[in-house]
């Protein structure tokens, strides 16, 4: 009696089937774990040179948060002075998904909703009625964040910031 063979099941469909089980199995608050510590980056901010900084830290509230705390400082003759700072509070919810809030000195207050795309912190932010935007940190390699920042408008999302963060010596 001749053995009968089991149907092969073709090599890209276990290889996509293992991309989409890791990708739906992303753990936010291990992203969030990762980004723990203090950054910096040097650029331009408003049309002028700046010192930028974020501090991520997960003791918040008794460690039922993760806390951001963003700052940018333009360079002046007397020295770098404070524009612009914001801080959020995050934390998980259901289904692989990180509910927040924004707050800034501009005086914004934004619910926010975040999940992980491609090993990345994706953040959408506000509402219809006020201003919607998003924001996605990106570690690449040993040390650097990438964020970039869009706002919505009538034609479409448009790109307002592009920060390339260090992670900052330790005492610096």
């Amino acid at each position: 009696m001749p053995m009968r063979q089991k149907p092969s099941i073709p090599v890209w469909v276990i290889a996509l089937t293992m991309l989409l089980s890791s990708t739906a199995a992303a753990d936010p608050t291990s992203l969030l774990s990762s980004l723990k510590g203090h950054w910096q980056a040097e650029g331009e901010a408003f049309g002028a040179p700046s010192s930028s900084s974020m501090i991520w830290t997960d003791t918040a509230m008794g460690g039922k948060f993760f806390q951001l705390d963003y700052q940018i400082n333009r360079t002046t003759a007397e020295g770098l002075q404070p524009i612009f700072a914001g801080r959020a509070y995050y934390r998980e919810s259901s289904n692989q998904q990180l509910k927040a809030f924004w707050i800034d000195t501009n005086g914004n207050l934004h619910p926010v909703s975040a999940i992980v795309e491609d090993s990345a912190l994706v953040a959408h932010w506000g509402t219809a009625e006020t201003e919607q935007g998003r924001t996605r940190y990106q570690l690449n390699g040993q040390g650097i964040l990438e964020v970039t920042d869009w706002v919505k408008s009538s034609g479409g999302w448009r790109q307002f910031n592009h920060t390339v963060f260090a992670r900052a010596k330790p005492n610096s």
